[in-house]
């Protein structure tokens, strides 16, 4: 079994509207900013 890394990310929302800042969370959490992404 591999082990998970886990990353915690900081993210400053100040002046960021809550649309753009929800689709930037859901970018880093399924993972498309990693270089090995692949959509299938």
């Amino acid at each position: 079994m591999k082990n998970i890394e886990r990353k915690f990310h900081k993210l400053d929302a100040t002046g960021v509207s809550a649309g753009r800042l929800a689709s930037t969370v859901a970018i880093l959490l399924i993972g498309k900013n990693k270089v090995d992404y692949t959509p299938q």
